[in-house]
């Protein structure tokens, strides 16, 4: 694995999911019951992604390689994790202020989507724009 990768890995991806590995800690801790729901039901998943492929997409214009198809589809779907992830997250807390009733198992789902899809996007732009 490259040094970018790793630092990408280490840095992105484990950094991101420390306050939510830290809230299911003190869940346990509390003897609190603790499921998917309890953790990620306000979109807090959402915000983990679209950090994730911002970071990925900032690497990606940086870049000193040629965009070559593969760069432009990842930096393309990067873009379209941020703008997904970030319009998901607004509007669940939106209606969460406000009162308003959500689906907990449908944002489960999408979290997981939105989370898997940023995870390999991002990966993927950060080994392409490797020089």
């Amino acid at each position: 694995m490259s040094k970018r990768l790793t630092r990408w890995f280490i840095f992105s991806i484990l950094l991101a999911l420390l306050p939510l590995i830290a809230n299911y800690l003190f869940h346990r801790i509390a003897r609190k019951p603790i499921t998917f729901e309890v953790l990620f039901s306000h979109g807090e998943l959402l915000l983990v992604a679209t950090a994730l492929v911002a970071t990925a997409l900032g690497e990606v214009i940086a870049s000193d390689r040629q965009y070559g198809i593969l760069m432009l589809c990842s930096g393309g779907g990067c873009v379209m994790i941020v703008a997904m992830g970030s319009m998901l997250f607004a509007y669940i807390s939106g209606m969460v202020l406000s009162g308003g009733s959500i689906d907990t198992g449908f944002i489960k789902t999408v979290s997981i989507v939105v989370y898997l899809s940023a995870f390999f996007t991002s990966g993927f732009s950060i080994m392409f724009s490797e020089a």
